[in-house]
């Protein structure tokens, strides 16, 4: 069922918006006409026939409306901004004009009622909503608040200057008690001429001022877009070379394979008939029997682990022993090689693995381990053993435990990232670790202190299986 649903929500523009809302209401506590000191300068002018008093006067206002008016204005525009509504996958940007023009005029008649203070809902207001109406249908989403808050407050500032300009007298315009005694006591020192010069001069700076800011800004979101659809296209441009160059690499590999198999398949199939030659005579030499029976587990054995090269999910189950093993050969001719102490309590329990890639995970961990302990008496150890989980299942672990460096709780955090290192290496290690005992259903874990060393911990599910 389709309905109307909001598709997007700023939280900090909407607290800080409902904030700047609650915020109007609780103004008129502090902020009225006495603090400003607008009568006294009102009854100055009078006593002094200073006309340059009555412009102070009209200023102290202009600055009043701006404070007051501010916090509404502005959060209506930020709570608008805040959101976007869809409706069919469409989005209906008109609710975010609704809410700007529905929200402002409730604060009026708030605050009269709360503080018997009449706010003229006049020209102004008026005009400072179409002007917010016009902004929400601007996309300003990758400008910072605090410029948004800038061009907005320039704008209501500017605005003000309407109430106190004599020339608009008879317009919805300046309606208020205050603004009408500015412009009747201008009038009576002959100063109206003054104040509308100042005051459209004034009005004239900030409101075009307003605008040359809102340009800017827009150029600003402008430029943000398109830098941020150049990286776009630049990662789909990487993302489509890398996925080529794995293509490419994918069949260079199903090709080495096949050209690997060819020969091999071959030698499997003589070694097939040499055997059965042997069988067939009266007494067979039981040992060269026997002999080609291991080469032929042997290039079984080799073929499994071509097709797991290239094949992430090709699985086959073999023993902790066996496993153990092909690592300690994989890793004999490297300087971590005879270094490590290998404990296995579970000789013959079996794991559904991917051999191949199995083996690499637990040489990086080896060789991670290795590369941390820089202490003169090196110890490095492979435990293996049978480890229950929580549902009983039987689990196979194998700890790999240095005395290094060790690894503080902050670093923990960042070590599976990919790209992460400590030692200036490509950071692949670890995050490959992961990624192939997840591919296997098992979990791995570290445990480290600092300047003792550390536990890497691999569960494997056990197979109870023969591949």
């Amino acid at each position: 069922m389709e309905r109307l649903r909001a598709v997007k929500i700023n939280l900090r523009e909407l607290l800080i918006g409902a904030s700047l809302m609650v915020l109007s209401l609780l103004l008129p506590m502090v902020v009225h006409v006495d603090n400003f000191g607008i009568y006294p300068m009102l009854f100055s002018a009078l006593s002094h026939q200073e006309k340059t008093d009555v412009v102070y006067a009209a200023l102290r206002l202009v600055a009043l409306n701006s404070i007051r008016s501010l916090p509404h204005y502005l959060g209506a525009y930020l709570i608008g901004e805040s959101m976007d509504f869809a409706y069919r996958e469409k989005t209906i940007r008109w609710l975010r004009l609704l809410i700007v023009c529905v929200m402002i005029p409730p604060v009026y008649f708030l605050i009269e009622q709360i503080y018997h203070i009449r706010y003229d809902f006049g020209g102004p207001a008026i005009l400072l909503i179409v002007l917010l109406v016009i902004l929400e249908k601007i996309d300003f989403s990758l400008i910072n608040i605090s410029k948004k808050m800038l061009m907005l407050v320039m704008l209501i500032a500017s605005v003000q200057f309407l109430d106190v300009m004599p020339a608009l007298e008879g317009l919805p315009v300046g309606g208020g008690e205050v603004s009408t005694d500015i412009k009747r006591i201008a009038v009576f020192l002959e100063a109206d001429g003054f104040l509308q010069f100042e005051a459209t001069l004034l009005f004239f700076l900030l409101f075009v001022g307003a605008l040359l800011f809102c340009k800017l800004i827009m150029d600003e979101n402008d430029l943000k877009l398109l830098s941020e659809l150049k990286e776009q296209n630049e990662r789909m441009r990487t993302e489509k070379y890398i996925q080529l160059l794995e293509e490419r690499t994918l069949q260079e590999l199903r090709n080495l394979v096949h050209d690997l198999k060819t020969p091999l398949t071959a030698a499997q199939a003589l070694v097939g008939v040499v055997k059965m030659n042997q069988m067939r005579i009266d007494l067979p030499d039981a040992q060269s029997c026997e002999y080609l029976t291991r080469v032929e587990a042997s290039m079984e054995h080799m073929s499994v682990m071509i097709s797991e090269i290239l094949y992430e999910d090709r699985r086959t189950s073999v023993t902790t022993q066996r496993l153990v093993t092909a690592l300690l050969s994989q890793v004999s001719n490297t300087p971590y090689g005879g270094v490590i102490r290998v404990e296995n309590e579970a000789p013959e329990l079996r794991v559904w693995i991917n051999e191949v890639r199995m083996l690499r995970a637990l040489a990086n961990v080896l060789q991670n381990a290795y590369c941390a302990m820089d202490k003169e008496e090196q110890r490095l150890y492979l435990r293996v053993s049978a480890d229950p989980d929580e549902t009983g299942q039987r689990m196979v672990r194998f700890d790999v435990i240095d005395n290094g460096r060790g690894m503080d709780e902050e670093l923990l955090h960042y070590i599976w990232a990919d790209g992460f290192s400590t030692r200036g290496s490509s950071g692949l290690g670890l995050n490959f670790v992961q990624q192939v005992v997840h591919n296997n259903n098992g979990t791995v874990e570290i445990k480290s202190t600092p300047g003792e060393g550390t536990v890497v911990t691999i569960r494997l599910p056990e197979s109870g299986v023969e591949g």
